[in-house]
């Protein structure tokens, strides 16, 4: 600490003293641990939970987003003779948790549909949106309506293979899914074929309509008893 000297001509009061500190920090021990930004750390389960269920994936047309799209997980546990089907939310790290299963590629290829995510990419790329108080969030323009389809389509090119492989997928194109309604969909060799031909959004989900007529059989719906 210093004492301030006044300049010549400053009116300075007789009984008043003014002090300033130094502005720089004393490093204090292991200040350098606080120096590196912390390795992201992927949400866990406790330890010992059971893993009693299969994750499957949901191409949902019918979003709540104003992009009308969201690829979803969806949880699988079988319950007797029954599957009940459980959505959950890429926001919430307790959701994440439940994505355990799967490698650390795959999660962080399909942690790029999160809305915040999804709201970087638009930053660092100048497109703009709107957020409100609740975190729902939406594009402002046609224009970024259009650049985002074709970033959903990008991201999903990545997660093609897999998902050509999954054993659980399932396409939404109006309604709601639930326990009593769900449509299967198997990606084959026509989806290999589909997906040269979709651009975007809508190409795709014309592309699922194609593949819906080829896995009737696939199709299965699910009936949970109540209580």
């Amino acid at each position: 600490m210093r004492r301030l000297v006044f300049p010549e001509g400053f009116p300075a009061h007789p009984h008043i003293v003014i002090f300033a500190t130094h502005t720089k920090r004393r490093r204090m021990l292991f200040d350098d641990a606080f120096d590196q930004p912390k390795p992201a750390v992927r949400p866990a389960l406790p330890a010992g939970t059971v893993i009693d269920y299969e994750i499957g994936f949901l191409f949902n047309f019918a979003s709540g987003k104003s992009t009308r799209f969201d690829l979803e997980p969806v949880l699988l546990f079988k319950r007797g003779p029954y599957t009940e089907y459980k959505r959950i939310s890429l926001q919430s790290d307790r959701a994440l948790a439940y994505l355990q299963p799967l490698d650390d590629a795959l999660y962080k290829d399909f942690l790029a549909f999160s809305d915040d995510r999804l709201l970087d990419w638009m930053t660092n790329t100048g497109n703009r949106f709107i957020r409100n108080h609740s975190g729902t969030w939406a594009h402002v323009s046609a224009k970024e309506l259009v650049n985002l389809r074709k970033h959903y389509r990008d991201l999903l090119e990545k997660l093609w293979p897999a998902l050509n492989a999954w054993p659980s997928l399932f396409v939404l194109k109006a309604g709601r899914f639930n326990n009593n309604q769900q449509q299967f969909v198997k990606l084959g060799n026509d989806a290999k074929t589909a997906d040269a031909s979709v651009k975007d959004l809508d190409s795709l989900k014309a592309a699922f309509s194609q593949l819906g007529k080829n896995c009737n059989d696939c199709h299965e719906l699910y009936r949970i008893k109540k209580s």
